[in-house]
């Protein structure tokens, strides 16, 4: 994921992140990248046949949203 700006395509094409300062919209990006990481990883692992720890992996990217495995 790169720091592009992005318009909203619904709404006359304003930025969707404008509210953000240059550090919250620079972690936000950060964040996002890491999670992109993580999903990579917990896919390796489901592909390879180690559920349990593709759940583990995914468990972190959706923190309390994603069910736990098990």
């Amino acid at each position: 994921m790169t720091a592009q700006s992005f318009s909203d395509p619904w709404s006359g094409g304003a930025r969707i992140d404008g509210y953000l300062s240059t550090d919250a919209r620079a972690l936000a990006v950060r964040m996002l990248n890491e999670d992109a990481a993580r999903a990579a990883d917990a896919e390796r692992y489901r592909l390879a046949g180690y559920e349990r720890e593709a759940c583990g992996r995914w468990v972190v990217v959706y923190r309390d949203l994603f069910p736990v495995f098990g």
